[in-house]
C-alpha cells in the first residue's frame, strides 16, 4: 500500500479512536489553543500495551499519525518517531510540528505504563 492509500485507510477506518477505558495508563501532549492536542491510553498486558485508544484535536495529519502509531504499537514495540511517521505517511515537512505532539503524547503513555 502506498503512503497516500495508507493515509486514506487510516482516516476512513480508525480502529483506535475513543475515550480512555477506566483504569488505563494515559499520556497527553499539546493544547487546543495551539490547534493540536493528543491523548493516548492503553492497558498493559504480559505482551505489552493493549486496548490502545486515542483522542485527538487536530487536522487529518494528526489523526492519521495517531491511528498509525496505535496500529503499529500492537504489532511491534518499535513504533518509530515523528520523522519516521512523516516518511511512512508521506506528509509534508510542515506536518512535523504536529507529529512531534503525537510523539510526545505517545512517549508520555509509554513512560506512564513502564514500571
Amino acid at each position: 500500500m502506498n503512503p497516500a492509500e495508507l493515509r486514506t485507510s487510516l482516516l476512513e477506518a480508525p480502529r483506535h479512536y475513543g475515550s480512555a477505558i477506566p483504569g488505563t495508563f494515559t499520556g497527553a501532549s499539546g493544547s487546543v489553543a495551539r490547534a493540536c492536542a493528543v491523548q493516548f491510553s492503553a492497558t498493559v498486558g504480559a505482551d505489552g500495551l493493549r486496548d490502545i485508544r486515542y483522542l485527538v484535536f487536530g487536522g487529518p495529519d494528526a489523526i492519521a499519525a495517531c491511528e498509525y502509531v496505535a496500529r503499529r504499537a500492537l504489532e511491534t514495540t518499535a513504533v518509530g518517531s515523528a520523522q519516521d511517521w512523516l516518511e511512512a505517511l508521506a506528509l509534508s515537512r510542515d506536518a512535523l510540528s504536529t507529529l512531534l505532539v503525537v510523539e510526545d503524547a505517545w512517549r508520555a503513555l509509554v513512560a506512564a505504563a513502564t514500571p
